[in-house]
């Protein structure tokens, strides 16, 4: 119990959380595919996505079946691959710039360092008025 505590306290001490600010920010809501090219050769993950985009667009699977067969991303698949609402800035700087340029219902891919993503946007964004946080982690 002893150790437990004090390795608690060390943790504490190598996180810092600042609010920075309330202000207007745009919210945005998008789902996503990941497919890992660790594992798959660009040409083939271009082929899925391809494959995936048509299933979801021609209605014979949905996006959130698509991600719970394919998405590399463990954490947002068994959501139908749903990231949330999120403010731009938050996410891989490739998904930023690619989801201002698309609207609700939009089906896109976008390459990043992580592999090859199939995106679509949720909801139209949200402009709203909430806190910036500020995480740093000090290691």
């Amino acid at each position: 119990m002893v150790r437990l505590v004090k390795h608690t306290a060390r943790l504490k001490r190598k996180y810092s959380r600042k609010n920075i600010g309330e202000g207007p920010n745009t919210f945005y809501h998008i789902k996503h595919i990941l497919i890992d090219t660790a594992v798959f050769e660009k040409s083939f993950a271009e082929s899925l996505a391809l494959n995936i985009m048509w299933k979801i667009e021609n209605k014979t699977s949905t996006f959130s079946e698509q991600a719970s067969i394919y998405s590399a991303d463990l954490q947002s698949s068994g959501k139908g691959g749903d990231l949330g609402w999120f403010i731009q800035g938050v996410m891989l700087p490739e998904l930023d710039k690619a989801m201002v340029k698309h609207k609700k219902g939009d089906l896109f891919t976008v390459w990043s360092a992580s592999g090859l993503h199939v995106v679509t946007v949720a909801d139209n964004p949200k402009e709203d008025t909430g806190y910036a946080l500020l995480l740093r982690v000090i290691l």
